[in-house]
């Protein structure tokens, strides 16, 4: 799960989707959501679903696009019992080896789609330097309450499923920005992680560890209890009790919670999870990793041989 440490205090003029009771929460600009980004069946969903796909072709290499129809009203009224985002554009990615990406945005006049293939290029690329892991879905959405674009979370990995969801505020007009520069700011207080790279781009590293450390605990989750005790005694110098490792949440023992706040974020404290996540971003977003991240990156490498090769 991706967070902000905003403590909700900060006003804004920005509007938010409809609270969860229905009830509006603010409506400054209204023309922005047009209610709960539903949008008329006035063929204009059509249009922007060429839009995506075309602007997904010119983005991607290497891969085939195809445009998908907008979610049907049975998988509609399922979303909407889960999402404020209840219509969806979508489109197709299939890499080629038998993988193949679903990309599905916000159904709104105000769907930024450069932003669309700004994360999906980076799942793309993630993809093929992890070929192990599956990923069906990136979905821009809120799923929870809580993803509200003012909210406190900014992506979402569960760990069940196959699906990315990241806060549909980072690819609409006019809470993009504000997205973005809440991702900055947090890197720079410290509460995440180094990143160079587009703010959203590192939104996405970070949720997509959360995917394939879920994704190598179904397929190998001895191979996963063997990773993390390595990570805790080799990079924090930390022991971890075996029924800790299992469980893979919790807080930190306090000498690895120090040592993760310290040399990879405050959000990196929160649980060894985080701390994976956390070490991904700056290992794939940031120019220079720090030591924590480099040893991350050699850790990775030798597990994944002792798994390929056994």
């Amino acid at each position: 799960m991706e967070l902000s440490n905003d403590s909700g205090s900060e006003q804004t003029d920005l509007p938010q989707v409809l609270a969860p009771d229905g009830g509006a929460m603010h409506a400054e600009m209204p023309e922005i959501l047009e209610g709960r980004y539903r949008m008329p069946d006035d063929g204009g969903s059509m249009f922007r679903t060429l839009r995506m796909t075309n602007e997904l072709r010119g983005a991607l290499d290497g891969v085939t696009v195809r445009p998908m129809p907008v979610t049907d009203p049975v998988r509609q009224i399922v979303r909407d019992l889960r999402s404020d985002v209840s219509r969806q554009i979508r489109a197709e990615v299939d890499l080629g080896d038998g993988r193949r990406l679903v990309v599905a945005a916000p159904d709104h006049q105000r769907v930024d789609m450069e932003r669309v293939a700004l994360a999906t290029k980076e799942v793309v690329y993630l993809m093929k330097l992890l070929p192990e892991v599956r990923i069906g879905l990136l979905s821009f959405d809120h799923v929870i309450p809580m993803m509200h674009h003012d909210g406190k979370v900014m992506g979402l990995c569960f760990t069940f499923g196959d699906t990315i969801h990241i806060n549909a505020g980072a690819v609409t007009e006019g809470l993009s920005e504000k997205f973005d520069s809440d991702v900055v700011r947090q890197r720079e207080q410290g509460f995440h992680a180094n990143f160079d790279n587009h703010p959203l781009e590192s939104i996405v590293a970070h949720e997509y560890w959360h995917r394939y450390q879920s994704d190598w605990e179904r397929r190998d989750p001895e191979g996963l209890r063997s990773f993390i005790t390595d990570l805790v005694g080799k990079l924090f110098d930390g022991e971890l009790e075996d029924s800790w490792v299992a469980r893979r949440v919790g807080t930190l023992p306090p000498l690895v919670q120090a040592k993760a706040a310290y040399e990879v974020s405050e959000y990196a404290a929160a649980n060894v999870n985080e701390l994976m996540a956390e070490l991904f971003r700056e290992l794939v977003c940031a120019d220079q990793q720090r030591p924590a991240a480099v040893k991350f990156f050699e850790l990775i490498v030798k597990h994944r041989e002792r798994r390929f090769a056994a």
